[in-house]
């Protein structure tokens, strides 16, 4: 069992993001325009019924909507992006730039979960988008985490080499692979880090090293 690091805390306290768009309104994400739905559409297409929405706590956020999100039908990565693109103004997610990139199709029961994983300026994000589907092919539910308003520079101030080095020190064990770029969110904001691994059996085995002062922003590993 893993003690994951509490992560969500800025996806919660994060700004609030428009209720929907104009009818007339598209998103810009791709060279077709996409229509932006807004929560009208989307109790449309569940037949006049409001589609079951959880918001994060505190804020006007959209979490994750049950029920039919898109009048499309989704059969590969790219038709669960346009999706995605369509409901931009809803979940406060922004696919320019190619801030979401496919990671992977998984089993759903029944159908699948498309999982796009979110980006800033090429570095990873602790934050994604999941796409439910039934078996032919019907959205029925949305799973927000993008994390909005990253607003930091993504130069590291230390090197991966002395991220390695102060966590072995630190830590009294090897490092395994090499540190990796990733930003977190925590105490109100986003972080670049290091992702350092730990060659260890106990906790921690992975630490978030801040790569601008080489600071201990965040453990994680296995609960003894």
């Amino acid at each position: 069992m893993k003690r994951t690091i509490a992560m969500i805390a800025a996806v919660l306290s994060a700004g609030i993001i428009a209720a929907g768009c104009s009818s007339g309104e598209t998103s810009s994400t791709s060279e077709t325009a996409v229509p932006c739905l807004t929560l009208s559409d989307l109790t449309d297409l569940n037949g006049g019924s409001v589609p079951d929405i959880e918001y994060y706590y505190g804020t006007d956020r959209v979490r994750q909507i049950d029920g039919r999100v898109s009048g499309r039908q989704v059969h590969s990565e790219d038709d669960a992006l346009t999706v995605i693109k369509e409901l931009e103004n809803i979940i406060g997610c922004n696919t320019t730039a190619g801030e979401l990139r496919f990671r992977v199709r998984n089993p759903g029961d029944p159908g699948y979960i498309y999982v796009f994983d979110q980006y800033y300026e090429g570095v990873p994000v602790d934050g994604s988008v999941a796409l439910s589907v039934d078996e032919n092919g019907d959205t029925t539910r949305l799973l927000n985490r993008f994390v909005t308003g990253i607003d930091i520079d993504t130069k590291p101030g230390i090197s991966a080499e002395e991220a390695a080095s102060d966590a072995a020190g630190k830590y009294g064990c090897e490092t395994v692979g090499e540190p990796e770029l990733v930003i977190i969110c925590m105490d109100g904001g986003a972080h670049l880090t290091w992702d350092v691994k730990l060659k260890s059996t106990g906790y921690p085995d992975e630490v978030f090293i801040d790569a601008e002062n080489g600071s201990i922003l965040a453990e994680n590993g296995p609960i003894s």
